[in-house]
């Protein structure tokens, strides 16, 4: 199982990437887990997760193939 997972704005900066590819990682809470450890200043920051292009806010099985986006906070004006 593949998941590839998406970076935006000051997200893509911490991790220097702007897209990685995750094996077994079976939902969006043991993603963030592993984001966190790899990058330990992303943990500091707030942002949003979209699977498959719709924003979630609770735990969420990922899938093959699934297409994770991170997106940093932002504000209308």
């Amino acid at each position: 199982m593949a998941i590839k997972v998406l970076a935006f704005g000051q997200i893509s900066d911490i991790i220097s990437k702007t897209e990685m590819e995750f094996s077994s990682i079976a939902n969006t809470e043991q993603l963030t887990s592993e984001l966190s450890k790899q990058f330990p200043k992303l943990a500091q920051v707030k942002y949003a997760i979209a699977v498959n292009k719709k924003i979630i806010t609770q735990k969420t099985v990922l899938n093959d193939k699934d297409i994770v986006a991170l997106l940093p906070a932002f504000s209308g004006g």
